[in-house]
């Protein structure tokens, strides 16, 4: 991913097809689970966090590391989305976490939004229901099943809008960050 965080998912590229080695993401959620945290796994990276997309994967032809860049919706972009997503919902699957795990997204665009939901579209349509999204703004309210407003934005959210989405079994929640500085722990 864009940020400094190393990615959960070994992603690996042999010329023609991606394959995914779920090991060290398989260990924290199995971690966390047993030190009884929550049930819910929001998985993010398909959008990048300021608009900066890449990707990184193990060329395994060389044995090196490569960044790719990419723009949301290209051919690149459903070729590579389209492979993870299959092969993250068969592992799910696999181990039981699929009702439990969400695509998650850190405050991006309504555009951008629509333009992952159309790769989703095409690729996977199955995911549709499964997103997450921390938003700055009520333009995204409507197309998650899990929202989260920035407190310093939660004035601006109606209690009417958390009570019909309520009614829908969709939490909507707050996160801080950075801002505001009480309460924080940043």
């Amino acid at each position: 991913t864009w940020s400094n965080y190393r990615s959960t998912v070994e992603w690996r590229f042999d010329g023609t097809n991606f394959s995914f080695d779920f090991d060290v993401f398989d260990r924290l959620v199995t971690d966390a689970r047993a030190e009884g945290i929550g049930e819910r796994i929001h998985a993010f990276a398909m959008l990048q966090f300021q608009s900066q997309d890449r990707f990184y994967y193990i060329d395994t032809r060389t044995g090196e590391g490569k960044w790719e860049t990419y723009t949301v919706g290209d051919a690149r972009y459903r070729q590579v989305w389209g492979a993870f997503l299959d092969a993250f919902e068969t592992h799910l699957k696999e181990k039981g976490w699929w009702e439990d795990t969400s695509l998650a997204f850190d405050e991006q665009t309504l555009a951008r939004m629509n333009a992952m939901f159309a790769v989703i579209d095409e690729a996977n349509p199955e995911w549709n229901d499964k997103v997450a999204l921390a938003a700055n703004s009520l333009a995204e309210a409507d197309i998650a099943n899990y929202i989260s407003f920035n407190l310093t934005f939660l004035d601006r959210v109606s209690q009417e809008l958390i009570d019909s989405r309520g009614a829908e079994g969709k939490p909507t929640l707050f996160y801080t960050w950075n801002e505001p500085s009480s309460p924080n722990t940043v």
